[in-house]
């Protein structure tokens, strides 16, 4: 061996050796995820809370931010079994919501609660989705785990829904275990509500990340496809949930001790179930994770803050955010007093009373019968999902958005002027018919808002910001957290003053039939900013985002 080629080994040697030194300390040390002359400031000073989010983190090797053609080489199409597999935690989640909005207020109502101050409970919801849900979309965004971007959120999520599940259908018992009697149950009253306040809290960290992730992982050719498969997995988790609620668990399943047991038990069991099936079959693409340099406190008051970010949203989030905001507001009053409204105002019973008297029986007579017609509604929703892309293609999405709203509006204002027999008589056939005909048809809006204003949102903000999708979509939330406030807050006078449930559900109608006008004046269906285009063309072209 010639003395060059020696020396050409040794050379060669020794850069494979400083190469792999090189390696080795860049997986033991932490990289930079912010610039050098990145402040790290909070309301213009450092502070203790900017230090806790914007230490120096670890940042997973696979997390390189891609230019454009990397990130479109990525999110290939997703094959329909993944696909259906990345909803179905979706089920489990509005599972969850149907036993809550079924028995969540009949459960308050039977521990003490009085009537008009159940709606109080229910700011759980819009105090989750304005607290919780921004946070975790700018936290998820963020998020530089090995596991993925959203679902260690999911994961964490399920664990605390899950146990506020089990407080909520155990709350009686441990109420006795701690000294509750069956006049007065303070104790179990309290972990009530608390279970509830967590719920709604826990819950906002599996379903902001699992909208953000179906964003993440698939094109935008398949957007209107999951989004039309988020619409059908709510359909199923409803049916489920509001069908075990109207049947008499403890009786079926003689193991627990009451049907609030049973059914807050069960559901806990079907989300852990659909979440898991999620976060094994679909694997996330670790790309296009924003900096930490641009996390938590920097989103606020850096140049690219979220309130430069909310400027500069597009058009059309905004108008399709005005008209949730309406829409809203009337959903939310038919989740609060759906079944008070049956056991109330149909079989004319009381909550209030003890076990053993009629009224009550009636009463739970009445919430089952409400249960039945949400599992009614669910079941509309999935049939009217599979033929709403036709409807959409036929008719055009504006008046079919619409028609959604006026439907919702319908459902909203006949429950005022319903009223069942005097008390100890039970409703007639022909009524008990119209109260479930009337729940049923909610599944047309329902299936209506769970697709069209996502899908148009979605697509919108993804062409213009599509490293910041989870924070959009948890904006985007608020437009029904807001509503959501409103009817929590007000409900309480209205109720007192009126002693009339169906008062709340007539004024959510109104807004209904605000959000039909709402559709045509802001014309939300027009998802690019070209009036010069032919509107009746873009109908067409956007009903294939639902297909």
């Amino acid at each position: 061996m010639s003395g060059e080629e020696s020396s050409s080994d040794s050379l060669k040697q020794r850069t494979i050796s400083e190469s792999n030194a090189t390696f080795s300390h860049s997986l033991a040390t932490p990289r930079r995820a912010y610039s050098a002359t990145d402040p790290r400031l909070l309301f213009g000073k450092r502070s203790s809370i900017s230090t806790i989010l914007e230490e120096e983190p670890f940042v997973h090797r696979g997390y390189d931010s891609g230019d454009e053609e990397q990130r479109k080489r990525l999110r290939e199409p997703v094959e329909k079994f993944r696909l259906i597999m990345l909803t179905l935690a979706m089920a489990g989640i509005q599972c969850c919501y149907a036993v809550q909005i079924g028995h969540g207020s009949p459960t308050l109502e039977k521990l003490g609660l009085p009537t008009e101050l159940i709606s109080l409970a229910w700011l759980a919801g819009p105090l989750s989705g304005i607290i919780v849900q921004p946070i975790i979309g700018i936290l998820s965004d963020s998020c530089q785990h090995p596991f993925g971007r959203r679902r260690p959120f999911l994961v964490a999520g399920t664990v605390f829904t899950s146990l506020a599940l089990s407080l909520l259908g155990n709350a009686d018992v441990i109420g006795f275990l701690f000294g509750d009697n069956l006049e007065s149950q303070p104790i179990g009253l309290a972990i009530a509500i608390s279970a509830f306040f967590l719920l709604d809290f826990s819950i906002q960290a599996i379903q902001a990340p699992l909208r953000a992730l179906l964003t993440d992982i698939v094109p935008e050719e398949q957007q209107a496809e999951g989004n039309a498969l988020f619409a059908m997995m709510t359909g199923v988790g409803n049916l489920v949930g509001t069908a075990m609620g109207s049947l008499q668990l403890s009786f079926l399943l003689p193991f627990f001790v009451s049907d609030s047991q049973a059914l807050f038990s069960l559901a806990a069991i079907i989300l852990i179930i659909t979440v898991s099936l999620c976060c094994y079959y679909v694997h996330e693409t670790p790309v296009g994770v924003l900096s930490r340099s641009e996390s938590f406190a920097q989103r606020f008051h850096s140049e690219q803050g979220i309130l430069k970010l909310l400027v500069n949203a597009p058009r059309p989030f905004w108008r399709v955010f005005v008209v949730q905001l309406f829409t809203w507001y009337g959903f939310f009053t038919i989740f609060v007093y759906a079944s008070v409204w049956v056991g109330r105002n149909v079989y004319s019973g009381n909550g209030a009373f003890p076990l053993d008297s009629p009224l009550r029986q009636a009463y739970d007579e009445g919430v089952r019968l409400g249960n039945l017609g949400l599992s009614l509604d669910a079941a509309v929703a999935m049939a009217y999902s599979t033929i709403l892309p036709r409807l959409i293609e036929k008719y055009g999405m504006g008046f079919m958005y619409c028609f959604s709203q006026l439907v919702e509006a319908f459902c909203l204002v006949v429950p005022f002027f319903i009223r069942g027999p005097s008390q100890r008589q039970s409703p007639s056939l022909l009524l008990k018919i119209l109260t479930l005909s009337i729940l049923a048809l909610f599944g047309i809006p329902w299936s209506s808002t769970m697709t069209i204003p996502w899908a148009l949102m979605g697509t919108a903000v993804y062409r213009v910001d599509p490293n910041r999708i989870g924070l959009y979509s948890t904006i985007f939330n608020l437009s029904q957290s807001g509503p959501q406030l409103l009817v929590s807050l007000g409900s309480p006078r209205i109720v007192r003053k009126t002693g009339d449930v169906s008062v709340v559900l007539l004024l959510g109608g109104l807004s209904a039939m605000i959000s039909a006008s709402l559709v045509y004046i802001l014309r939300v269906y027009i998802l690019e900013n070209d009036e010069t285009t032919n509107t009746s063309q873009l109908d067409s072209n956007h009903s294939s985002l639902l297909e």
